[in-house]
């Protein structure tokens, strides 16, 4: 059964490894997906995978960081797909760094891409959402809940998503709109891999209580049942999807 057949979804960040599997998962599940991502030929990829698997997508190149562009990409997904059901916020630009190594742009960045994005793209899909009683999903971070070292700036950003996602909730449920949040461990591809070495990738499975790390289909699964009907009276919740590990030190 198709669960979002005959809607449309927005996803930012969507050439990315785990905007991508959302992509994908919603597509195959019968909605109009709008990839949308900074990177074009990371979004023009998401596309034409979402295509060769059968699903119907769009690429759309916008920096969403800047309140008009957001705006602008709202509409015109409205306009050209014929409304908006979903919106996914997964867009996100990352730098691990010490307290005393954060760099004013490296605050700037991610706090644009992170928080100012969000709100300016969340702005922009009130009035679509609100037509179709639509569902927002925020993806945060067990990052924001547990801690961990050298992530002062990302644990702040994905704080923030977390307090956002509370407060829209409260603010724009009388307009039929959900809004929630998933918040991810690491999830397992080549970068992470690369990036942590066997190791270090074997120590975070040893102390995961499912014993596995999670991947991109883990996370669209549950992106699936925020934004389909399966979830209709849930809003303002955070989702850890990481296997329990924010439960074990």
């Amino acid at each position: 059964m198709n669960r979002l057949s005959g809607k449309v979804a927005f996803v930012t960040g969507a050439g990315g490894v785990i905007g991508r599997g959302i992509c994908l998962t919603l597509a195959a599940q019968g909605a109009a997906v709008a990839c949308v991502d900074l990177d074009e030929a990371s979004s023009a990829e998401t596309v034409r995978e979402v295509t060769r698997a059968g699903g119907v997508a769009r690429s759309y190149v916008a920096d969403l960081s800047d309140r008009q562009a957001a705006h602008a990409a709202v509409k015109r997904v409205d306009k050209e797909l014929g409304g908006l059901d979903v919106l996914v916020n997964n867009a996100m630009w990352i730098s691990y760094d010490a307290v005393e190594d954060v760099s004013e742009e490296t605050v700037d960045k991610m706090f644009g891409v992170g928080l100012r994005a969000v709100i300016w793209t969340i702005q922009a899909a009130v009035g679509p959402l609100g037509r179709r009683a639509g569902s927002i999903i925020n993806v945060a971070s067990v990052a924001a809940i547990r801690g961990t070292e050298k992530r002062i700036v990302y644990c702040t950003v994905k704080g923030g998503l977390n307090a956002m996602t509370v407060q829209c909730a409260v603010e724009l449920g009388p307009r039929g709109i959900r809004v929630n949040a998933i918040a991810p461990g690491l999830v397992l591809h080549a970068g992470s891999e690369r990036r942590l070495g066997p190791k270090l990738i074997q120590l975070r499975k040893d102390t995961t209580p499912l014993g596995r790390l999670a991947t991109s289909d883990d996370m669209a699964a549950v992106v699936l049942f925020l934004a389909s009907d399966d979830s209709r009276f849930v809003t303002g919740t955070l989702i850890p999807v990481d296997g329990g590990r924010h439960l074990c030190y």
